[in-house]
């Protein structure tokens, strides 16, 4: 970087790097923690005799134990009231330090400045009133990035025209620049247009840019097929932008249809639970009466079927049924209605009568029992 600046041949004062030194400001704000440590006064006054006017005065009653901190090692503050960078501002007392004979560390003057920082360095140097022709190392820079660098920014184009006149040649190698790139696909459509746009809106800045269209007139034929890229871009945007409007519409009639259907839903199954809750009484009771209408039935039958099964017995008992076959056998036929008159008959028909009615009495009573037992389970079952 102290290559880039160049302070004008002079003979160094004596003690140009004793004490005091200078704390740094711009506008009231501290930028110590930007600057070296120690920066001498004198050095400073004697490269640059602008900043004398801004060098604040001693600090009255100060604590004793600042005040004699200060007197081992005695700082000024001087606070510049000029809009400058402090980038800028640090290349400049860097090679202040430098033709002082101070020791510098080799990396702070390695790095070249940018282009917007290149463009700062030459403000601030210019508002310290130092001689124009210590930044042509500078300008000589920054030219070469136009040329050899890469496609220059919107941003850097802005600060190039703020800061140098319309006829000058950095203006002319920055439409250069801005052509070539353009030409080589570097820029995008998005920044192509606003440069494009920007530069035609005032006659005296589109100059630099129409000498540089006419040297090079690949350009017009880039600019039309960009201009039929542009009407494509926009004819499609265009399209797009009715696809996502209809899309839009599509999906909040969708919305619409599914809230309605959903309400619809909710009121069915609303109305559905009224229902439900007024007809659960009757149904239960309904239901309540059916099983054990059902249950007594079932008893009723079972009842109901074990005295026909006795009545069948009685009429028709099996065994004593041979029993009784066998008696009348054993008479002849002839004698059937005299057999029956007689007392002997009668006391067999007497017999068989009282052994029918005992087995009778015994067979309900284990039938009861049956049915007794059986109930529960069948009552279970039904329920």
């Amino acid at each position: 970087m102290a290559y880039l600046l160049e302070f004008p041949p002079t003979t160094l004062p004596d003690g140009v790097c004793a004490p005091p030194y200078v704390i740094f400001g711009i506008g009231g704000r501290s930028v110590v923690d930007k600057l070296p440590s120690r920066i001498p006064l004198k050095a400073v006054l004697h490269f640059v005799p602008k900043l004398a006017e801004w060098v604040l005065p001693a600090p009255e009653d100060l604590p004793s134990e600042v005040a004699k901190g200060v007197l081992r090692t005695p700082y000024v503050g001087l606070d510049i009231p000029l809009d400058v960078g402090v980038a800028s501002l640090q290349r400049i007392i860097l090679k202040i330090l430098q033709s002082s004979g101070m020791a510098v560390p080799k990396h702070q003057l390695q790095l070249p400045p940018p282009i917007i920082t290149s463009i700062s360095i030459r403000k601030t140097w210019l508002l310290f009133e130092l001689p124009p022709a210590g930044l042509d190392g500078l300008l000589i820079h920054l030219q070469t990035l136009l040329m050899t660098g890469p496609p220059i920014s919107f941003t850097e184009m802005q600060e190039l025209f703020a800061a140098f006149p319309a006829d000058s040649d950095m203006l002319r190698v920055t439409a250069i620049n801005f052509v070539q790139s353009h030409i080589a696909l570097r820029y995008t459509s998005m920044e192509f247009f606003a440069i494009r746009q920007w530069s035609q809106a005032c006659k005296e800045r589109y100059a630099p840019f129409k000498a540089a269209e006419d040297q090079f007139p690949e350009f017009g034929k880039m600019d039309s097929v960009e201009k039929t890229a542009k009407e494509h871009m926009e004819r499609m945007a265009a399209e797009s932008a009715l696809k996502a409007e209809e899309m839009r519409r599509k999906a909040v009639a969708a919305a619409e249809a599914y809230r309605m259907e959903a309400l619809a839903k909710k009121n069915v199954a609303t109305s559905s639970k009224k229902m439900s809750l007024e007809d659960m009484k009757p149904n239960s009771t309904i239901r309540r009466s059916t099983k054990w209408k059902s249950t007594s039935d079932l008893k009723t039958d079972a009842e109901r079927n074990t005295d026909s099964a006795n009545l069948s017995d009685i009429v028709r008992p099996p065994g004593l049924e041979r029993e009784a076959n066998s008696v009348i056998a054993d008479k002849p036929k002839s004698t059937l209605g005299s057999l029956l008159d007689s007392s002997s008959a009668l006391s067999a028909l007497s017999n068989v009568l009282s052994k029918l009615e005992m087995e009778q009495k015994a067979g309900k009573t284990v039938r009861e029992e049956k049915d007794f037992w059986d109930f529960p389970a069948r009552r279970d079952s039904s329920e």
